[in-house]
């Protein structure tokens, strides 16, 4: 009996040794990520000034996941005295990473090598100070540095000015997507109206990016030929474009952005981004629900067809609910067709109220 009992019990003491191993193992790779975030900026920056210069470099790429204000100082001061270009241009990343050292990257900008140069404008361009647009303006003109011109032409893009048209129409044609999207960007933040004819191709490109930033400058542009645009563009598919058009088409403000954003609704009731479109219409003080039109109807002033009209309000037209009829009311067609449904007491943008038939019109809430 002993006999015939050792094979088992050496499979269950292997069994046994297997799994202590496993735990093992298992702690070691969780302690392992802890071990290695632990170490603090202040303990990189000692191992930076302790180490040779040939090993500093690697010392300063470990602040990179782990880097704040606190190295705000440090880094100005490798900024300033590195020993070499590879040590400024890192300090300078890390601190337009963190959005400081303005004044200290246009001092390395004017004092620096070329590549230290490249790399204070890039940082300069994504803090886009306005009170670095001297240096972007210089550093545009730097022909002999293409990469110092792109960043440039990004920190222009945040801060241009009018007279910098003629910079963003240049850059169109560098055939770069990313001096193509700064240029698009430029003429919204300088308010270039006059440059849509420019900008509008964009807007239907297969580059999504480019197509992005067409549209949100024509929502800075607020151009009325640009709303249709928009408004095909917030029911695309890729949802970076379509969140570029509801931004866009809430810089517009108002009926424009209202009416747009309820017909939106009505095409497409489940909007992957319904929640940002409901919370344009709430900046907008839009009310609770509105009406959209099928077809063209007369806009009554009672609740019957033999009423007064208003007018003719247009198919898509968006009014207002005020409220709905306590009862329901049977209309026969031009066609002989019978229906039976509310009426509606509507407000349009211009201010009128009246009536609206329930069976030609989608109801929308603003908040669903």
């Amino acid at each position: 009996m002993t006999t015939m009992r050792r094979p088992a019990l050496y499979a269950d003491r292997i069994k046994k040794k297997l799994m202590y191993l496993c735990y093992v193992l298992v702690a070691l790779s969780l302690l392992l990520p802890l071990s290695l975030s632990a170490e603090t900026e202040a303990e990189v920056h000692a191992a930076y000034k302790a180490s040779a210069e040939a090993e500093k470099p690697a010392v300063l790429d470990r602040l990179d996941a782990i880097v704040s204000n606190a190295s705000v100082v440090f880094l100005k001061d490798v900024l300033a005295n590195g020993e070499t270009s590879a040590l400024r241009s890192r300090a300078a990343q890390l601190l337009g990473k963190l959005k400081q050292g303005r004044v200290e990257l246009q001092n390395a900008f004017d004092n620096d090598d070329r590549y230290v140069r490249t790399a204070t404008m890039q940082s300069l361009a994504m803090i886009g100070d306005p009170m670095s647009y001297p240096w972007f303006v210089k550093g545009f003109g730097d022909t002999k540095n293409p990469d110092v011109r792109l960043a440039a032409l990004k920190g222009l893009s945040l801060t241009g000015k009018p007279n910098d048209a003629a910079k963003f129409r240049e850059a169109l044609n560098w055939g770069i997507v990313d001096a193509t999207v700064y240029a698009i960007q430029g003429f919204g933040t300088i308010g270039a109206r006059n440059e849509w004819n420019n900008i509008r191709r964009y807007c239907e490109d297969s580059n999504p990016s480019l197509v992005a930033a067409c549209l949100r400058s024509a929502g800075r542009l607020r151009n009325p030929e640009s709303v249709s645009i928009l408004e095909a563009r917030i029911l695309d598919q890729n949802q970076e474009i379509a969140a570029a058009a509801i931004e866009a088409i809430g810089n517009f403000g108002g009926q424009t952005t209202i009416q747009t954003l309820i017909r939106v609704k009505k095409a497409n009731p489940s909007h992957p981004l319904l929640s940002r479109i409901n919370d344009v219409l709430k900046k907008n003080k839009a009310g609770k629900q509105y009406a959209v039109l099928s077809t063209s109807l007369n806009f009554r002033q009672q609740p019957n067809e033999q009423a007064a009209s208003h007018g003719i309000l247009g198919e898509n037209e968006v009014v207002e609910v005020l409220e709905r009829g306590k009862r329901k009311y049977t209309y026969l067609s031009s066609t002989g067709q019978e229906y039976e449904d509310f009426w509606y007491k509507v407000k349009d943008f211009k201010g009128r109220t009246g009536y609206v038939y329930g069976a030609f019109v989608t109801l929308v809430d603003t908040q669903n």
